[in-house]
């Protein structure tokens, strides 16, 4: 299986005769999938600010303080931009005011970019029947445990 990957590139970028700091990301992802995902899928969401109205708590990530606090902000803020499955398939670019802005959208690509090898593992499972049998359980152990009562019940009725 290939490795899925972000490329993310900073650099400063001359906009309208003005020093920006500006952001471009990048997934990199078998053909296969990016295709049936940009085909498909292209406009669902990986990272939408909506979604974290009350902070990225639950994110999984331990973020640090400084920027949890630009967090705050940024996603508060209209041009907190949001992360499609085509915008980060094809590349997406953020010119930013502050070098803070900066480090806050690539966090939210980051989070996207999770959510994007997630959906990457579902389109993998299509057309694929998927035996679920429940929180904890190991198939081995269930398998294992109605061998057993099988050949109990087997030694009870001889």
């Amino acid at each position: 299986m290939a490795t899925h990957e972000l490329r993310i590139i900073k650099r400063i970028v001359q906009v309208q005769g003005r020093s920006k700091p500006m952001c471009e990301v990048k997934a990199i992802i078998p053909a296969t999938e990016a295709k049936l995902l940009v085909e498909n899928f292209g406009n669902e969401p990986l990272f939408r600010r909506t979604a974290y109205p009350n902070g990225f708590g639950d994110c999984g990530y331990d973020i640090h303080p400084s920027l949890a606090r630009m967090l705050a902000n940024f996603v508060r803020n209209d041009a907190c931009p949001e992360v499609l499955v085509k915008t980060l398939v094809n590349g997406q670019r953020f010119e930013a005011n502050t070098i803070w802005d900066v480090l806050c959208f690539e966090f939210c690509v980051k989070l996207g970019f999770d959510a994007l090898v997630e959906l990457c593992q579902g389109i993998r499972e299509l057309d694929e029947t998927i035996i679920y049998r429940g929180k904890g359980t190991e198939a081995a152990n269930l398998d294992t445990f109605a061998a057993d009562a099988a050949r109990e019940r087997l030694a009870l009725a001889s």
